[in-house]
This record gives C-alpha cells, sequence and structure tokens, in this order.
C-alpha cells in the first residue's frame, strides 16, 4: 500500500492534515534561443533555462487564479559563451527594491525565486542563490 496521497488534478480546494515527508516539484528545461522566453506557468514550478541569446525577456503565460497563490523558481545559466542579460516583466517587484545582478561568466547560474498572491498581477522576486559555479 503506497503512502503517497494524491488529489485529482482539478481539485484545488482539497487539503492535506498530517506530516509530509517528501515533496517533489516538476521541472521544465527551456533552451533560450529567442529574445522572447514565454514560461507556461501550468507546466512546471522549476524552470531551468539556459541563455543562449544577448538579451532574453521573460514572460509567463497560464496565469494562476486570483485567489491561488503561485510560486516558482527559475535557475538561469549563462551558455558556455556567457554574459547574457535577463529582461524581467514590469510587474516584478524585487526583494529590497534591487534587480537581481546576475552571473555572466560561460556555466555560471543564478537562483531567482518568483511568487504572485494575485493571479499574476504582481510577482515578488528574490535573488536567491547567485554566481553559482560549476
Amino acid at each position: 500500500m503506497s503512502n503517497v496521497l494524491k488529489f485529482p488534478q482539478s481539485s484545488y480546494n482539497d487539503s492535506f492534515n498530517g506530516i509530509l515527508k517528501a515533496y517533489r516539484e516538476s521541472v521544465k528545461t527551456v533552451d533560450a534561443r529567442e529574445n522572447v522566453v514565454v514560461l507556461n506557468l501550468n507546466e512546471a514550478n522549476v524552470f531551468n533555462i539556459t541563455l543562449r541569446k544577448g538579451v532574453v525577456n521573460i514572460s509567463f503565460d497560464h496565469l494562476p487564479e486570483a485567489d491561488l497563490a503561485y510560486s516558482c523558481v527559475l535557475v538561469l545559466k549563462q551558455d558556455s559563451i556567457g554574459n547574457r542579460k535577463v529582461v524581467f516583466p514590469e510587474n516584478v517587484h524585487w526583494s529590497f527594491n534591487e534587480v537581481a545582478i546576475l552571473a555572466t561568466k560561460p556555466g555560471y547560474a543564478d537562483v531567482i525565486t518568483l511568487m504572485t498572491v494575485d493571479g499574476g498581477e504582481t510577482y515578488y522576486a528574490s535573488h536567491a542563490l547567485a554566481n553559482l559555479g560549476k
């Protein structure tokens, strides 16, 4: 007998009352070869993004319902060339009101966390991990 509690995919109102022993999130790998990368928030909560264009503009699609909180993690990794830049939407508000300064060395990565509580009208962002080497 499995100890995994599963809820129907379409049911967001069910709750779990117990001890959580394991937790996993789906990861979507994104090869950012275009100037605009649209992240489908229905696909994952973790986006592993390799930056391959000089400037990559991030945008979001399939926004959460207004009465649900949503959080995600962006792992932004420089390709073998490096020095790639990322532009976030204007509705992303940064911790300490300072936009993250990302690593530029080839192969280095940064981790950004984002959260919205209003259906994607506003995202709160934090530079969780910075300048992670190979």
